[in-house]
């Protein structure tokens, strides 16, 4: 008796795990895109450009979604800060162009919930006419600039 017990109890057992793990299974599925989407919804991007006086940089995820707020540092080569800001609603943000930093301008930018970017304009993507510029050209940026 006590055999057909421990029988009786082990197939009602398992019915009862299929039947309460097929709805869990089936649940998880159904809610994955939900939590899925969140995380492989968007990259973020960050480029850099030299204006001439001003060098400014462009943020947005991979959806042309703009970053708002991202917090931009630029540092030198050698790792010293060079300007910190914020992005505009349109995900700029643009500073003064140091005149003393000759070498490579990296910018990072923590745009929030793990997001994060990283640019980095070498010195020959530099305005010719830039200050810090090591490419030479003319000492005052052309008519119109």
């Amino acid at each position: 008796m006590s055999n057909d017990l421990s029988k009786f109890i082990s197939k009602t057992a398992a019915r009862s795990l299929c039947l309460l793990g097929i709805p869990a299974i089936l649940g998880a599925l159904a809610l994955t895109p939900f939590f899925a989407g969140d995380a492989l919804a968007h990259e973020v991007y960050l480029f850099a450009y030299d204006k001439g006086s001003q060098i400014c940089s462009e943020s947005y995820f991979s959806a042309d979604t703009k970053v708002r707020g991202g917090k931009v540092t630029v540092k030198d080569a050698a790792g010293k800060d060079i300007a910190n800001g914020v992005t505009d609603d349109s995900g700029n943000y643009c500073f003064n162009a140091p005149k003393d930093v000759k070498g490579d301008l990296h910018f990072s930018l923590d745009a929030g919930e793990g997001h994060f970017g990283a640019f980095i304009l070498r010195a020959d993507q530099r305005a010719p006419w830039a200050p810090g510029s090591t490419t030479g050209g003319p000492s005052t940026p052309p008519a119109g600039k």
